[in-house]
């Protein structure tokens, strides 16, 4: 199906996207994050996820898909090429390449009491622009296969001891820190969250609520 049939979605900033891959570094993530306790929807475990934000230009309201992966030949809007980080994508083309391929995207959206304001969506475009420009757009903060994988197993708590993360994220930690940022998620190391576990707790905790489903 292309996305172009896909019914209307319209967008909010903050939103979700949690995604369900079929490759075999999909289902590596998905496998050992997932969890018979929790939510439901995300007892099987996504294996990515990334959030809804306007491009960081003026007089842009409409939302992008931001992410960091290494996984995807689309060219990022804003470097206007194919990178391996953080980049941005057009959504429905983004929820396309998931469905077509036999995945799956779920959407999950912000609670009515933590609906973000216009401060709030300012400060979350500025966080994703930081960490698409590195200084430049040419050099966005590099995709980390690495720290994916290693999500939430048990060796994860160790390796952070000594791992460098200032110039790598994978998609959670992407994301962990952006909620932490706008204060809609604890503060801790942002690199603990798999998507599953980040979802499960923003699912807990009563932040985001389901909205919808692409197969």
């Amino acid at each position: 199906m292309k996305h172009d049939d896909f019914p209307a979605y319209d967008a909010e900033p903050g939103d979700i996207f949690c995604c369900w891959g079929t490759d075999w570094i999909s289902r590596g993530i998905s496998l050992p994050t997932s969890s018979l306790i929790g939510p439901r929807s995300v007892r099987w475990a996504p294996s990515h996820v990334a959030i809804a934000c306007p491009r960081y230009a003026p007089n842009c309201d409409r939302c992008f898909w931001w992410e960091s992966t290494s996984l995807t030949q689309r060219e990022c809007l804003e470097s206007k090429r194919h990178i391996s980080g953080v980049q941005v994508h057009e959504i429905l083309e983004r929820i396309g390449d998931y469905c077509n391929a036999g995945g799956k995207v779920q959407i999950y959206r912000l609670t009515r009491f933590d609906v973000l304001n216009r401060e709030a969506v300012h400060e979350l475009r500025k966080f994703l622009a930081e960490c698409l420009d590195d200084e430049s757009l040419h050099q966005p903060l590099k995709y980390d296969m690495e720290g994916a994988l290693l999500s939430g197993t048990k060796l994860l708590g160790k390796m952070l001891l000594w791992r460098n993360q200032l110039d790598t994220l994978f998609c959670s930690e992407m994301v962990a820190a952006s909620l932490q940022r706008l204060n809609l998620l604890c503060r801790t190391n942002p690199a603990s969250y798999s998507p599953g576990r980040l979802m499960r707790k923003l699912l807990t905790q009563g932040t985001y609520s389901l909205h919808r489903e692409y197969r």
